[in-house]
């Protein structure tokens, strides 16, 4: 009963006696009501009745003041709470990743993939979306069909794989039958043993001198292109210097990104020699001679792929690349005389001729080679009509296009200088 009636006062304008003055008078009238203090005044009389008016009033003032300050006391004990409690939660999205993912509405983020590569060795490419070649162009239907035709026609006119071993050291380039449009070279690099010391590699070491030194202008065509690993870090300048010294020009530089989805560890692949550990790979496109993109289209399809690989690290004393790279190479290059130097028994692929002294075994036979390199090019492939563009060649050397992937390809836009006559 003592605090129905009551009104706020903040803001009135009044003294803060006057407003308390006030304030009891409601409760008195109030009072007055609620005991019916005529009755009580005719049973106990006019003074005593107002004396128990007034006493009950001070007590209702006192209360006030009680709640009021409790309720001060506890609402700061709340906010104090509160904030400890959020330094807390704090502390514990930061310990560890355990809620790594999870969505959340908090100042403190859940998807720290630094935090999460400390705890679970995970590294941060591992959550990359349509990584895999096969379901990356679920999306874009018209570059699934374009790749799936290049496939296919890669496919139908690769010729046998034809592999040799032999020791590229002293294997003398010249020997070989023709000379390669598209030259894939795989070195096996002393960072390679740096990272898995005591492993047994399937090549010795090449030192970067050694490689520099391969003739290989005694196997290369103009126009020609390279592919060149280079490692993660060292192999960038030196091959540079490579390519320079070979007669290339670099013009791409595709990076691998290794993922380590099924080999996380806490002993990852270091490098003795580097500060950082190293989670990617580069391979560096040389080109040699004149070639438009535009109007040598006899022999590339330029902008079909883009310059990154996402694939997983291979383990411990492996050096294997992905195999997406052979893909990237046949859309790219349309020409059939495809050489791979330091080639092993996993990477015999059809339409390469595959050279390394890690070759179990060896077919070649260089007028066989020939044979499927010879006579005129087919009018017709997998019943579909096949263009070799404006350049006819003497020999089927050349993979040649459907109209459909013709249609479907990206094509450079005309210089646009020529567009308007200057």
């Amino acid at each position: 009963c003592f605090m129905a009636s009551t009104d706020p006062v903040e803001g009135s304008g009044l003294p803060a006696v006057a407003a308390r003055q006030q304030l009891s008078l409601k409760r008195r009238k109030a009072l007055n009501q609620d005991l019916h203090c005529h009755e009580l005044e005719d049973s106990i009389g006019v003074s005593r009745a107002r004396a128990v008016a007034t006493a009950l009033c001070l007590l209702g003032d006192a209360v006030e003041e009680d709640v009021e300050r409790n309720v001060d006391e506890d609402l700061e004990m709340f906010v104090m709470a509160k904030a400890e409690l959020n330094e807390e939660q704090q502390l514990v999205d930061y310990r560890d990743s355990q809620v790594f993912l999870k969505g959340t509405a908090s100042k403190t983020p859940h998807n720290d993939y630094a935090q999460h590569f400390i705890d679970t060795h995970q590294r941060p490419q591992n959550f990359i979306r349509a990584w895999d070649p096969k379901k990356r162009y679920a999306d874009y239907p018209k570059l699934r069909k374009l790749l799936e035709l290049k496939a296919e026609l890669t496919k139908l006119r690769a010729s046998p794989p034809m592999y040799h071993n032999v020791d590229l050291a002293t294997f003398d380039l010249r020997s070989l039958p023709c000379r390669f449009d598209l030259i894939y070279i795989d070195p096996p690099l002393p960072e390679y043993q740096r990272r898995a010391p005591g492993a047994r590699l399937k090549y010795t070491p090449w030192t970067w001198s050694q490689i520099r030194n391969l003739r290989l202008g005694d196997a290369a065509s103009t126009p020609s292109f390279v592919f060149l690993w280079v490692g993660s870090y060292e192999g960038l300048e030196e091959g540079r210097q490579c390519l320079k010294h070979w007669g290339y020009r670099r013009s791409e530089d595709i990076c691998w990104v290794k993922t380590n989805r099924e080999h996380a560890s806490k002993h990852p692949h270091l490098d003795s020699a580097a500060v950082l550990q190293h989670t990617k790979e580069h391979c560096l496109v040389g080109i040699k001679g004149s070639v438009k993109r535009n109007v040598d289209t006899h022999l590339i399809h330029a902008n079909m792929d883009v310059d990154l690989i996402v694939d997983e690290e291979r383990p411990r004393g492996q050096t294997g690349k992905p195999d997406e790279i052979f893909d990237m190479m046949e859309r790219f290059c349309l020409s059939r005389k495809r050489l791979h130097l330091f080639a092993d028994d996993n990477t015999i692929r059809t339409g390469w001729l595959s050279l390394g002294a890690a070759l179990s075994s060896s077919n070649y036979d260089p007028d066989r080679y020939l044979s499927y390199l010879s006579g005129p090019t087919p009018s017709h492939v997998g019943g579909r009509p096949l263009q070799t563009g404006k350049q006819q060649r003497q020999h089927d050397d050349l993979v040649g296009c459907w109209p459909e992937i013709e249609t479907l390809r990206p094509k450079t836009p005309p210089n646009s200088r020529r567009r308007k006559g200057k």
